[in-house]
């Protein structure tokens, strides 16, 4: 068993090798489409590297290798599905699968709608009650007094 194996071929990384940023497994530059050139310049500018298994398939991103990983940035609308690296490992291969699905599922309810007295409808909120599009507040004058004229 090879103790670097590549993530491709399954053969021993020794030499013009690349390391996967995300999950530290070797890949051959010959196993990717990358020349040593290009092996070189990207070792010099120190960019991520993402091998076959952590990078974008389809132009999807595996999300459950992510949720494995806890390697991702909950949305606030979707705090409340955010569970510690340690108890998703712990959970059930059914359990995930059941909580990957709420989680795709989920729509976060709209602040912009609003629900009648009594219940029955949902109406989009407009953006500012009792004015209609474009209709400016008017200044109110300050009151005066007047003074009645004294008859001399």
């Amino acid at each position: 068993m090879a103790l670097y194996p590549c993530v491709q071929c399954d053969e021993e990384c020794v030499d013009c090798t690349i390391q996967c940023s995300c999950c530290d497994r070797w890949v051959h530059s010959a196993c990717v489409p990358m020349d040593d050139a290009l092996l070189l310049a990207w070792s010099d500018v120190s960019l991520k590297f993402l091998c076959k298994d952590c990078c974008f398939t389809d132009n999807k991103y595996d999300m459950a290798k992510a949720l494995e990983r806890g390697q991702y940035r909950v949305a606030d609308s979707h705090k409340h599905f955010e569970i510690t690296a340690t108890s998703w490992v712990n959970k059930t291969v059914q359990e995930r699968e059941r909580l990957t699905k709420r989680f795709k599922s989920y729509i976060p309810p709209d602040k912009r709608v609003i629900t009648s007295t009594d219940g029955r409808m949902n109406v989009i909120k407009p953006r500012a009650l009792g004015k209609k599009i474009g209709q400016r507040k008017r200044k109110i004058n300050e009151r005066t007094t007047t003074f009645k004229k004294k008859k001399d």
